[in-house]
């Protein structure tokens, strides 16, 4: 092959990665797990800057679930009324920690998923095409539709179910670390336990009716009626009860887990395979026909 041909083909692929990466970092900056670590970053930043004695400055980054709006309201309580934020911001730290790893988890199920659809794909395809290869035969154009539409619609429903899957099972962990992060945060700040209460969002908590979690309300009902009747110290018991919320999270990731692996097998039979049936069918009926 000719040197200026090797030279195109170099700048082509060139091109082509350089354009695979500006997509790849364009999708981990929407990416949750990504926004995260942002603000964990930023966060081990700020608490280098008020161990110094600098009072911070709003964080200015991709939100991050409730944490971002948490940590501008405790900045702002910071510059009003100069209160220490060293100690609260530990807790925030270990909590958006474990929070964008289980997120991480999450998203590489939905990616192997995905995977696993189109490496069932690109075998089906592999496989029409060295049957055409070996004995010249080949499917209409309105199969190979069929076949790619049933592949596209068994990602997308995929993608749709599990996304719909995980609110239903994991929104109300997202609420009640909220709850207990502002609890333990405005508990920290020293405001009245009234404010506490409202600026935490308590109120939702009665609105939820998982029965996973009817000792978990016990537990907090029961600390919330303390704190508001006598003044109790509850900041070391609300930290053992997200410890507990975050162990129930783990239980229910497992049976997440069982569903996904559930979901993909009805999938791959209802859209994948059932496309390669359609190409042998179509296959065995050329045969028959020449």
């Amino acid at each position: 092959m000719p040197d200026h041909l090797w030279e195109f083909w170099y700048d082509q692929l060139r091109q082509k990665y350089t354009q695979f990466l500006k997509y790849t970092w364009q999708f981990k900056q929407l990416s949750s797990v990504y926004k995260g670590e942002l603000l964990l970053f930023k966060l081990t930043m700020l608490a280098s800057e008020l161990n110094v004695g600098k009072v911070g400055s709003p964080i200015e980054l991709h939100s991050y679930k409730f944490y971002t709006s948490l940590l501008e309201a405790l900045l702002t309580y910071k510059r009003q009324f100069g209160i220490s934020l060293t100690k609260i911001l530990v807790p925030i730290q270990g909590g958006i920690k474990k929070d964008f790893q289980f997120e991480k988890k999450i998203q590489n199920e939905l990616m192997g998923g995905i995977a696993q659809f189109l490496f069932v794909s690109v075998i089906t395809w592999l496989f029409s095409f060295m049957v055409y290869k070996m004995v010249n035969l080949d499917s209409s154009w309105l199969t190979k539709i069929i076949i790619l539409g049933l592949q596209i619609l068994g990602i997308v429903f995929y993608c749709v179910i599990y996304r719909l899957h995980k609110i239903k099972q994991f929104k109300i962990f997202e609420i009640y670390f909220k709850v207990l992060f502002f609890m333990m945060s405005l508990i920290e700040v020293g405001l009245p336990s009234s404010k506490v209460l409202h600026h935490s969002g308590f109120e939702a908590i009665d609105q939820l009716t998982d029965k996973n979690f009817g000792i978990v309300n016990k537990k907090l009902k029961g600390l919330v009626d303390a704190y508001k009747n006598n003044g109790h110290q509850i900041k070391s018991d609300l930290a053992g009860l997200i410890e507990e919320i975050y162990f129930l999270q783990e239980e229910r990731f497992e049976q997440f887990l069982k569903f996904l692996g559930l979901l993909k097998f009805v999938i791959l039979c209802l859209f994948f395979l059932s496309a390669y049936f359609i190409y042998l069918f179509t296959l065995f009926s050329l045969f028959l026909i020449a």
